[in-house]
């Protein structure tokens, strides 16, 4: 286990965006331990399921967040452990595909991050509607909507 606050220099090297949120986590829990993998497994499902399942044979693993295609595969890997199990990990995806939506209410998958770009460019255009015409809204806004549908 690697002590959280103390590892910003050496992930700066890795992810410039990595230091600043381990900065925030240290400084707010600093007796948080943590061991961070960054594994690569391409973007087919194939390649993200093999990945998975060898890193959870490693243990000790709990939780995956995957950011690149080849999401199909690590809902796989995860089926095989039921939800709440011992040693399960929580996994964190990105984009909100129909295997996530499904893998969602299973349990198999415990959050998407969705971009949504034409939601985004649509608020995008009508927050430069709104410079234009007034009033402005708050910038600092969020957009928070669950998509189980």
């Amino acid at each position: 286990m690697v002590d959280v606050a103390a590892q910003g220099s050496a992930l700066r090297a890795l992810d410039p965006a990595g230091p600043d949120a381990l900065a925030v986590i240290g400084t707010d829990a600093p007796d948080l331990r943590a061991e961070i993998a960054r594994l690569r497994a391409g973007d087919d499902a194939a390649g993200v399921e093999a990945v998975a399942r060898a890193a959870l044979e490693v243990g000790d693993v709990s939780a995956i967040y995957h950011c690149g295609a080849g999401n199909r595969g690590l809902a796989r890997a995860l089926a095989d452990m039921p939800a709440g199990a011992a040693g399960r990990p929580a996994a964190i995806v990105r984009d909100l595909t129909d295997c996530v939506r499904q893998a969602l209410p299973d349990d198999v998958i415990e959050l998407s991050i969705d971009q949504d770009p034409v939601a985004q460019a649509a608020r995008a255009i009508a927050l430069m509607r709104a410079m234009i015409e007034g009033p402005v809204p708050d910038p600092g806004e969020a957009i928070l909507r669950p998509h189980l549908n």
